[in-house]
């Protein structure tokens, strides 16, 4: 009675991977452009792989796969593939975007700052003036970001990241409310705007309305996915957990770690909310094993530091 049903499965394999065999490398790259809008990286990846496999010299296809990667948070396979791109080979407008990215992602801001002090062709100005002002951040320089950030929007409006670092900004300053105005004006443009929605979340924190921001942070985790953009996928969990455990809602910021030791398990934002969240549970030996983890990769950051130190002294 099995061999019927056996020889049906295996035709049936046999079938797929003759239509798999059968695509061509231009269609894969067609596919992998539309997965890359549609937000799931990790299906682009595949696809870019398996072309990559027949013609390594494909310069569209590893920048693809380096931008890829890239929003993945894998800046070591991302730099190496970016690297192996002919730049004559494809177009300015997307090697540039992801150029730059990596630089920032890399840490060299000095170099972003001297690079895009000036307009620079395959870079819209609006979003060379974000890239600028992410860099100037990263200098510590805030009032050039700022007006990096403020021509950013005065020249492309529609441009969240930009609008959404520009509140962020104001609100730091002291101008909570007008900030949160601002962000929930393009909200009624683009409601579903996880960028905006993250942003509406942080200054709510500021401003101390733990309700509204658990609220945003939801909806922003409710617009992410970690196969498109990791980083805001972990930047609303750990808004969300942290506006949880302000609120005593400990069983909840459970939850959120729960989700992310499925979909992110070797974050190390992964590691410090599930660090977090046992320490609030009184689960001290689990909280230093998350902590010792993030201090072994990174044995001088202070934040977590602190917080191996406050979980040792509720130890006495």
């Amino acid at each position: 009675t099995t061999a019927p049903t056996l020889a049906a499965v295996l035709a049936g394999t046999m079938l797929l991977a003759g239509c798999e065999f059968a695509t061509s490398n231009a269609d894969r790259i067609e596919r992998a452009e539309e997965a890359i809008a549609a937000g799931d990286m990790s299906a682009a990846v595949v696809d870019l792989k398996n072309v990559l496999q027949d013609e390594a010299d494909n310069s569209r296809a590893r920048l693809l796969l380096a931008k890829a990667e890239l929003s993945l948070g894998d800046v070591g396979a991302a730099s190496v593939d970016f690297g192996r791109v002919d730049a004559k080979q494809v177009k300015p407008e997307e090697y540039e975007p992801v150029r730059w990215q990596l630089k920032l992602a890399e840490r060299d801001f000095k170099a972003v700052v001297d690079a895009l002090a000036t307009p620079r062709p395959g870079l819209a100005d609006s979003q060379r003036l974000t890239l600028l002002a992410r860099a100037h951040g990263g200098l510590g320089d805030a009032e050039a970001a700022q007006r990096a950030l403020e021509e950013a929007v005065e020249r492309d409006p529609a441009n969240d990241e930009a609008l959404a670092m520009l509140a962020l900004s104001r609100a730091a300053a002291g101008s909570g409310a007008q900030s949160l105005q601002m962000l929930n004006d393009a909200l009624k443009q683009r409601p579903d705007s996880g960028t905006l929605h993250r942003a509406v979340g942080e200054v709510n924190v500021r401003l101390n309305r733990l309700g509204d921001a658990e609220t945003s942070f939801r909806r922003a985790l409710e617009l992410s996915s970690p196969k498109g953009d990791l980083s805001g996928y972990l930047y609303a969990a750990g808004g969300l957990s942290d506006t949880l455990l302000a609120q005593g809602k400990v069983d909840e910021a459970a939850k959120v770690v729960e989700r992310l030791s499925k979909d992110a398990p070797n974050s190390g934002l992964t590691l410090l909310i599930a660090g977090r969240v046992a320490a609030a549970q009184r689960n001290y030996p689990l909280a230093l094993e998350n902590l010792q983890k993030l201090l072994n990769a990174d044995p001088d950051n202070v934040q977590v530091r602190t917080l191996v130190g406050g979980v040792n002294l509720e130890q006495g």
